[in-house]
């Protein structure tokens, strides 16, 4: 979810959903429902969706 992760790197695997979390490299926080800090995370795509 974009509004609650920043993802920072994405990582091609032929066996993962389109962007799945791998790895949180920093925690993010939410209070009374807002977002404080987004999570920055590593996100897993498959080769086909790969576009750089």
């Amino acid at each position: 979810d974009p509004e609650l992760h920043e993802a920072v790197q994405r990582v091609i695997k032929p066996d993962a959903s389109d962007m799945t979390v791998l790895e949180e490299i920093q925690r993010g926080y939410v209070l009374n429902g807002r977002v404080l800090r987004p999570a920055v995370v590593v996100v897993a795509v498959p080769p086909d969706s790969d576009a750089a």
